[in-house]
């Protein structure tokens, strides 16, 4: 090498190597010699089956050879597709050879462990304690490390063209919603993301668990298979399903204004508080609801004194079940960590993170409700870094949306600006006058950020829609048809 450099230079040095032929690729050359020669053979230059299997097999070989560099093993399937004239493809000898190298691996490695634990219990029964020991911590994290190696060898393989594109056509897509908010004067329509944790976020009574409910039925009856699961952490399933029945039946039937304990009464002893002219209808709509939702398990609602792991193992349990289109929680400042010791805000960032993963595992939409903090004072100092108990949460979730609930003042000594006033009142919400949600999406990473809408809110209902107008321009509250 030195006589070498002495008389040529550094690029011509370059050249040479760079056209220097790796041991597989003279391997895969000697490997068609042999092929040519079988098929001349037998049928003059036309392949038979044999011969494409035993060329194959040896084209395996070459790949798996420890003489042939990593970096070569996509040369010698590029050469084997290329002399096969496409009858078999770097592909399928890629995906072979892989197979079988995982295999033999993956036997060696219990070989070897299965040694290397012989020769400890050896050890141990000749008295030689320590040395057993010390050849444990050596053998042992030197075959963990092998199996890592085992585990990532995959990641070397290259996927196909179908493979891409069947990635392509197996993501999941996001659920569309019936809420329609609006980005510099366009409209666009809410979608919540899949495989991805959303947060529906805003202080105390401000509607986060209404919309959280409202989402979860407009999903449960969008039409695609598969069941919504809602996890409560603040009541029983009992009162969640109340509250469901109500924002389906959609009417106020009331002759006090309160739905929800006209519904309990008749459910529990036939209690007859309905409106006059309504009781038939109410309670046809909620015999519907029990039959149609919550006995078919399209809906399916869980009041559990769950720590973080079990409603993830809960979840995983049930998605390995049954076919699940959806999970949501109410609400993410409820759950604990089994036994965690150290700051609130680093447990609750912990649980986001657990949460995620969950999400990405199994595909799913995971919407969860999040308690804003008190530094929130009013609908334009919402932000997600105000989360409560963990301002950084926020990074773990793909989509948060904020609410206001136009029931509600500014906060302590905070005051709109006549043009925050403005803009609200253009939109059709007046603070301090109830039935109205004003709802933003702080963050999106599947789309565009800063859309808002003002939603009309029947705080008896319970349902949560989109404005209309009337002919004369009057703003009305759109209503489903069940």
């Amino acid at each position: 090498m030195d006589s070498y450099l002495f008389n040529h230079t550094k690029e011509e040095l370059d050249a040479a190597l760079e056209s220097m032929m790796g041991a597989g690729e003279f391997l895969m050359m000697v490997a068609q010699d042999e092929a040519r020669k079988k098929m001349e053979a037998q049928a003059g230059d036309v392949w038979s089956r044999t011969n494409i299997d035993d060329f194959c097999e040896a084209v395996v070989a070459i790949a798996n050879d420890p003489i042939t560099e990593p970096f070569h093993r996509e040369r010698v399937f590029t050469m084997a597709a290329e002399f096969s004239d496409g009858l078999v493809t770097k592909e399928s000898l890629q995906e072979r050879a892989d197979a079988l190298k995982a295999l033999e691996e993956e036997e060696r490695l219990t070989n070897d462990t299965k040694a290397a634990f012989e020769r400890f219990a050896n050890l141990t029964k000749a008295g030689q304690t320590a040395e057993a020991i010390a050849e444990a911590v050596d053998v042992v994290s030197a075959l963990q490390a092998r199996n890592k190696e085992h585990n990532f060898a995959d990641m070397l393989a290259l996927p196909t063209e179908a493979d891409v594109l069947n990635s392509f056509r197996d993501r999941h897509r996001g659920v569309a919603t019936q809420y329609t908010f609006k980005v510099d004067g366009k409209k666009s329509s809410l979608i919540i993301p899949t495989g991805a944790l959303t947060l529906i976020c805003g202080a105390t009574s401000h509607g986060k668990t209404a919309f959280l409910q409202n989402l979860a039925l407009q999903m449960a009856d969008n039409g695609d298979e598969g069941a919504v699961i809602y996890f409560t952490f603040e009541g029983d399933s009992e009162s969640i399903t109340l509250q469901m029945m109500n924002k389906f039946i959609n009417e106020n039937f009331s002759r006090t204004g309160n739905n929800l304990r006209i519904l309990q009464r008749y459910l529990c002893d036939g209690g007859d508080w309905f409106v006059k002219g309504t009781k038939e209808r109410v309670v046809t709509k909620a015999m519907a609801f029990i039959k149609d939702y919550i006995t078919t398990g399209k809906l399916r609602i869980y009041s559990k004194d769950f720590d973080c792991e079990e409603l993830i193992d809960a979840i995983r349990f049930i998605t390995k079940q049954i076919k699940v289109k959806a999970v949501f929680v109410d609400y993410i400042q409820m759950l604990r960590k089994n036994g965690y010791t150290l700051q609130r805000n680093e447990e609750v960032k912990e649980i986001c993170n657990d949460l995620k993963a969950l999400a990405i595992e199994t595909g799913l939409p995971l919407v969860m409700a999040a308690q804003l903090n008190r530094e929130t004072r009013s609908p334009f100092e919402m932000y997600s870094q105000n989360i409560a108990e963990a301002a950084d949460i926020e990074r773990m979730a793909s989509m948060v949306i904020c609410m206001w609930n136009s029931a509600f003042s500014p906060q302590g000594k905070t005051a709109l600006r006549p043009e925050q006033q403005v803009r609200l009142a253009a939109m059709g919400m007046t603070l301090g006058e109830p039935g109205k949600l004003y709802a933003k999406v702080m963050k999106n990473r599947c789309g565009v950020v800063g859309a808002e809408v003002v939603l009309d809110f029947d705080g008896n209902t319970g349902v949560i829609s989109n404005q209309t107008k009337n002919e004369d321009g009057r703003r009305n509250v759109t209503v489903r048809n069940d």
